[in-house]
């Protein structure tokens, strides 16, 4: 084939995760020209549901799922943790690459060290049940409490919500925060000020030890069309095996508990 069709969600992480994906299948496949789509779902439209209160199924994904369906797309690229462990008919995962960092991440701000009362930014309950325990522990001062506010939006809008608000500290995936530290080019200039924002922040990485991460974080979901057997065989050749087993692995795991993001349970294999 000469041509491969690309969908993903519409924000800057999103379009970076699919470059990301874009660039192995070049390097692999290097006369095939690349086309990108994007498109908002219902996660991205609706941003004042908290997302513990939300459909548990495909809430980021679904939307997108629907391009294949129509042949608008022939690839679509998740973050595969977003993705509903029971995948409806139709598509597939069909391949994974290379899986960035595993861990969370707690950004903070440098007027909130020494405070007694503390508020962490995060919408999930995995999240809040490890870090109530250990933050408490992990923190080089003590604090009296220790509270959880959720929050929305992409981690651009979450880091500029915790720059404006009078909460302490914002808990996200180091992998989304070290993919949008990567980018060259175009996207890089939209980032400019984000960089600008971190800098003004303190940071910790919170060990899967105490903080096991969702299933599947870090990871890329690759789905296709069911029986779209070039593009099937085509991402056989880009498939990380070991990355493929491990959120596989992961996955049943989360499921076998009734599944989903909803739940307090976190899943690391390394």
């Amino acid at each position: 084939m000469n041509m491969l069709t690309i969908i993903s969600r519409k924000s800057v992480l999103a379009k970076i995760q699919a470059t990301e994906v874009s660039e192995v299948i070049k390097k692999r496949f290097p006369e095939i020209k690349i086309n990108f789509k994007t498109k908002d779902t219902s996660g991205d439209i609706d941003l004042t549901t908290p997302l513990h209160k939300m459909p548990e199924m495909g809430v980021f994904t679904s939307d997108i799922r629907e391009e294949l369906l129509s042949d608008n797309a022939d690839i679509a690229v998740h973050s595969w943790k977003d993705l509903p462990v029971d995948l409806e008919e139709g598509t597939e995962v069909a391949a994974t690459i290379k899986r960035a960092d595993l861990r969370d991440v707690l950004i903070f701000k440098n007027d909130s060290l020494k405070k007694k009362k503390i508020e962490i930014f995060t919408s999930s309950p995995r999240r809040q049940e490890n870090l109530s325990t250990f933050l408490t522990k992990a923190f080089p001062f003590e604090t009296s409490s220790l509270t959880f506010s959720d929050i929305r939006g992409n981690i651009l809008t979450r880091v500029q919500k915790l720059k404006d608000s009078n909460a302490d500290g914002l808990v996200i995936a180091k992998a989304a925060l070290d993919r949008l530290l990567s980018p060259k080019g175009e996207i890089s200039n939209e980032l400019d000020s984000f960089k600008k924002d971190l800098d003004e922040f303190l940071w910790m990485v919170i060990p899967c030890s105490q903080n096991p991460c969702a299933p599947g974080q870090g990871a890329l979901a690759i789905e296709v069309k069911s029986g779209n057997k070039k593009v099937i065989k085509l991402l056989s050749e880009i498939n990380d095996l070991d990355v493929f087993k491990n959120v596989e692995d992961e996955r049943e795991k989360l499921k076998k508990f009734g599944g989903g993001c909803h739940k307090k349970i976190g899943v690391s294999i390394e």
